[in-house]
């Protein structure tokens, strides 16, 4: 009977010991990484954290923002201010708003129109006074960031529909093995 209870004394000893043991070397990695006793295996992201992962790091990713800031300034420019030239973005889309009100109250309509078609903001279907107003907040959802977001939505559409006829246009490849019997493409 005490042999029995030894012998199971023994066995729970080994698996615990199994668990615990890490050898010199995993330790010494470990703090000299700066994780001390956090070694260990780590889960792999999920399908929704990979493609958060992918829309934020994506080559592909068009950052809306980063546009709208783009064209800001280069309204700006159109208009005579350089962003570096003062001391707050507040203080430059102050100004902005102050000469596009002064050019419609001067009755430069034409000059408008030709700022308006050169940045592209008649496509758009918006005006230079909405571009120089998204300036006073530029991280707001206002009608110039709709626009941009309609109209990468609709390249995003037109490229994913131009792909697919491409895909489907395309003869699909054949394979098939060469004298020594690795795979390539057909010789018709």
């Amino acid at each position: 009977m005490t042999s029995a209870a030894l012998l199971i004394l023994q066995q729970t000893s080994s698996t615990s010991s199994i668990k615990d043991d890490k050898s010199a070397s995993d330790n010494l990695v470990a703090v000299a990484n700066g994780v001390g006793e956090k070694i260990g295996m780590s889960a792999q992201p999920g399908q929704a954290q990979s493609r958060i992962s992918e829309a934020m790091f994506s080559v592909d990713n068009v950052n809306i923002n980063k546009m709208k800031l783009e064209l800001i300034e280069r309204a700006g420019q159109k208009l005579g201010f350089d962003k570096s030239d003062f001391d707050s973005e507040a203080d430059f889309a102050r100004q902005m708003r102050k000469q596009v009100i002064t050019m419609h109250a001067s009755g430069a309509d034409q000059k408008i129109a030709e700022i308006e078609k050169e940045l592209g903001l008649d496509k758009l279907g918006i005006s230079l006074l909405d571009v120089v107003s998204s300036a006073r907040n530029p991280d707001l959802d206002d009608a110039v960031t709709q626009a941009l977001k309609e109209r990468e939505g609709a390249k995003n559409k037109e490229e994913a529909e131009k792909a697919e006829k491409e895909r489907e246009a395309s003869p699909p490849s054949s394979l098939a093995p060469d004298e020594i019997g690795l795979y390539g493409a057909a010789n018709n």
